[in-house]
């Protein structure tokens, strides 16, 4: 379980978490938001090759997809500068969030070798997409043959990208764990359906939710610390198979995620459909606090602080799921109020048609003194009828009431005792 600690003691638990708070608060910008750019700018800096464990199935991949999740005007963007000022990280290659094709032409390109053999091409291994509102991704979504979302997923677990085309220039095929991707995505809570709408695929659920909203700003702010500057980490020297480096974890960290995983397997996990990748995701963030914090190695104090992260990731996605709720009960309310005027109009309708059709038989029996009933039928226009069914019944109605009065033997109608004149 994800549990949240005090924000005093999260914000001082470590150095740039400190220079991070205090310079969000200098910028009046959200800490959460300011962390989650920083958090995805330190992940976008570090080599594809760097992998957490294997504990369960294989090795997993600090690929990261950040929503910053807030209403117009609360500071998405100005969060991303206030990042820059609080932790100095090397220069990451940022490019708009587009097709899945673009995202993996972002890293590479087709050409032909000295043996004129077509051959993937390296541009870089680490690319940071981006995109100011998550309708970007529904556009993006609406698309015929759009692969956008299913590759942000399979990247989040460093899975091979790309697909076998016809036209060679667009074979570009990665390999697992053979790039970084990082999305972040700007998120206003009540158009978050689009993302939120993509449980049943995985997307919400691979997604790190952080507010760029935050109660605690002040009037006055204080000053700016200055930078923090991300360590610098050498990252040669395998740790794992091949040329991977594993993130080290304590003990008690795989225990837990194994346990969970077991649940899983057992089907005895009372997680919920949005909580499923929940654990994977600790493990990234985790991962990536021990590197701000220049370390290879997460220690129990990044797994609690990564809890506390993922608590405010949950709290902020069912904020989403809460406004969305809120939206639809609100259509569903204006649905029902324009049915309301819907039905009443057609009872209005129903009644005026009703009383000119009652005036034009009151009018000809007022002259005849009887009718026929064929001749009553006849009596109204024919923009007033509503078939002989309708009219029958109607009749019956106003006999029943004694409005009109019925000579079976004859089969004529006059009017009866309580024949009401005709509304005007």
């Amino acid at each position: 379980m994800n549990r949240p600690m005090s924000e005093g003691r999260f914000w001082n638990s470590r150095e740039f978490l400190a220079t991070i708070h205090n310079v969000a608060l200098a910028r009046l910008v959200s800490p959460y938001a300011v962390l989650a750019h920083v958090l995805a700018r330190v992940a976008a800096s570090t080599p594809p090759h760097v992998v957490l464990p294997a504990f369960v199935g294989s090795k997993g991949s600090l690929n990261v997809i950040i929503a910053l999740v807030g209403p117009s005007g609360s500071g998405k963007g100005a969060a991303s500068g206030a990042s820059h000022d609080a932790v100095v990280t090397p220069e990451v290659f940022t490019a708009p969030l587009g097709s899945g094709e673009g995202m993996v032409k972002a890293f590479a390109h087709r050409e032909r070798n000295k043996d004129n053999e077509w051959n993937t091409v390296m541009d870089r291994t680490r690319v940071l997409f981006h995109a100011d509102e998550a309708d970007t991704l529904a556009a993006l979504g609406s698309r015929t043959g759009s692969t956008t979302s299913s590759l942000m997923r399979s990247a989040w677990s460093g899975e091979r990208l790309g697909a076998t085309y016809a036209d060679e220039t667009k074979r570009v095929v990665l390999e697992p764990h053979s790039y970084r991707a990082v999305v972040t995505l700007g998120v206003q809570p009540k158009r978050s359906a689009t993302l939120l709408g993509e449980a049943a695929g995985g997307t919400p659920q691979r997604v790190l939710w952080m507010p760029s909203t935050y109660a605690e700003l002040v009037e006055d702010p204080p000053e700016p610390f200055d930078a923090y500057e991300l360590p610098v980490l050498n990252w040669d020297g395998a740790s794992g198979a091949g040329n991977d480096f594993l993130i080290e974890f304590p003990a008690h960290v795989a225990a837990c995620v194994r346990k969970e995983r077991l649940k899983n397997a057992r089907g005895e996990s009372e997680v919920s459909e949005l909580d499923s990748h929940s654990t994977q995701s600790r493990l990234k963030v985790a991962a990536l606090l021990a590197i701000l914090n220049g370390k290879k190695k997460a220690s129990r104090v990044d797994w609690h602080l990564a809890g506390h992260i993922m608590a405010v990731s949950d709290r902020t996605r069912s904020e989403c799921t809460a406004a969305i709720e809120e939206l639809e009960a609100d259509a569903s309310r204006e649905r029902g109020r324009q049915r309301a005027v819907e039905k009443s109009a057609r009872e209005d309708h129903e009644a005026d048609q009703k009383n000119k059709r009652w005036a034009s038989m009151h009018r000809q029996l007022t002259t005849s003194n009887s009718m026929l009933y064929s001749a009553l039928y006849k009596s109204i226009t024919r923009s007033q009828r509503r078939g002989p069914d309708h009219f029958k019944l109607e009749v019956e109605s106003y006999v029943r009431d004694q409005w009109l009065l019925h000579d079976e033997q004859t089969n004529r109608y006059r009017l009866g005792p309580k024949a009401e004149a005709p509304a005007t």
